[in-house]
């Protein structure tokens, strides 16, 4: 079933990648968008600290722009949130702006491999895994 559901999300990011989202972006120049960043990316997250687990595929793009799909597994109960926004790297800091919010995610990355990426919230110090689909 996990399978055919990956397959699915893979299916459905790569019609969007061809797709393209043709809208200029207006860029900072101090935003920078780490070409080792950009694809297709499965994460996965667990906390200790409470009963959330929480899995993702996220698209970053060379524009700037990502699409994320989650799903969290609280208790037993499933809840998938599809989200858009846009993404950049700054001295070492990963940042992500939903489209849906102002709140701004700061994270620290760091690439294990060209593969594999550890990223560590600076909001409450949790460490995900995310692992390079395409």
């Amino acid at each position: 079933m996990k399978t055919k559901i990956r397959a699915l999300l893979y299916c459905l990011f790569a019609l969007l990648w061809s797709s393209g989202n043709n809208a200029q972006q207006k860029t900072d120049q101090n935003k920078v968008h780490e070409k080792s960043l950009i694809g297709i990316w499965d994460g996965t997250f667990k906390s200790s600290k409470n009963p959330l687990n929480k899995t993702w595929q996220i698209m970053r793009k060379s524009d700037g722009t990502f699409i994320k799909n989650e799903i969290l597994m609280i208790k037993g109960r499933t809840q998938k949130i599809n989200r858009k926004g846009t993404w950049w790297t700054k001295n070492g800091n990963y940042y992500e702006q939903y489209d849906s919010d102002e709140n701004l995610q700061s994270k620290e990355y760091q690439l294990l491999t060209d593969q594999k990426i550890l990223v560590i919230s600076k909001d409450d110090g949790s460490v995900s895994v995310e692992t390079k689909v395409k």
